[in-house]
């Protein structure tokens, strides 16, 4: 439980106290109004930072939350101000989450709430927080996770995210998982013949060809030199000919579109069934794939 605050003696009800802090405070201070789902009251600070008006935010009544948050935070956002309505006295619940920016954008905010008040019935009615603007911060945060989990040459996924998520689709309910493994022919040859920068073209254009032939939320990844690796969840073997099928006709096409050296590769598809392992999987497609080079 949080302990009360002491006031200097006679400030304890000073209009000229609460105006002070009000000024001073650099970030966003607000009451919302939990049974009317509103903002009551909002410092000027949503002007500097948001560029609304007090009478912008009062004017959006209870359309507040769906006019400002991002559709992607709005049911984090309902679930936090569904935990504030269960909050005890002193409870201090944070969350972080965007608003959009009066001319465009978003912005990164972290609020901290905590109960203001109460019905008869000891429901908490209202509830005051601060919100600082974190944008700046969680774009550092954002490049950092970038380098780290992307490859610098294509912009795919780098090895180590390759394996993190087959770790994480290993444990989910996202059976079958189809896996699969490609190389680049001819990379050796290319790099001796016009030099390492025509060689990485020809890597940078192959990532083009792959996020082009696979979903949003296939996994695709540079996985060292000219090889590639590929993670399909909720895709059976019986789908497979038909994912090998429309990588060979991107590849195809993007050759149709763009004369010169052709890109040319080595693959091979496997599928993990349900109850079987997708790091064994993983394993066996690159196996497949070393082995028809070695043929080749």
């Amino acid at each position: 439980m949080m302990e009360k605050m002491v006031l200097p003696q006679g400030l304890e009800n000073s209009q000229r106290f609460i105006e002070c802090v009000l000024l001073a405070q650099p970030n966003v201070l607000y009451m919302f109004d939990l049974e009317n789902k509103r903002v009551s009251f909002v410092n000027q600070e949503i002007n500097a930072i948001l560029g609304y008006s007090q009478a912008n935010i009062e004017e959006m009544g209870a359309d507040i939350i769906t006019h400002l948050v991002n559709p992607e935070d709005l049911s984090h956002v309902k679930e936090h101000l569904e935990q504030c309505q269960q909050a005890g006295d002193g409870d201090v619940l944070e969350i972080e989450y965007r608003l959009r920016h009066a001319y465009g954008g978003w912005h990164w905010f972290s609020s901290r709430d905590t109960v203001y008040a109460r019905s008869a019935q000891g429901i908490p009615t209202q509830i005051l927080g601060i919100s600082v603007d974190i944008t700046e911060r969680r774009a550092a945060q954002d490049k950092l996770w970038f380098v780290s989990t992307h490859d610098g040459l294509t912009g795919l996924y780098n090895r180590s995210m390759f394996e993190t998520e087959v770790d994480r689709l290993e444990k989910s309910r996202r059976y079958p998982v189809t896996v699969l493994m490609l190389d680049v022919v001819g990379m050796r040859k290319i790099n001796q013949e016009n030099g390492y920068g025509a060689g990485d073209e020809q890597l940078r254009k192959m990532a083009e060809v792959l996020r082009e032939a696979f979903r949003s939320d296939d996994v695709v990844a540079r996985l060292g030199a000219d090889k590639f690796g590929v993670l399909l969840p909720n895709t059976s073997s019986v789908s497979a000919d038909a994912v090998q099928s429309r990588v060979q006709s991107r590849l195809a096409n993007f050759n149709q579109q763009h004369p010169g050296a052709p890109l040319t590769i080595t693959l091979s598809i496997v599928s993990a069934e349900n109850g079987q392992s997708l790091r064994g999987t993983v394993l066996t497609a690159e196996k497949r794939l070393a082995d028809t080079k070695t043929a080749r």
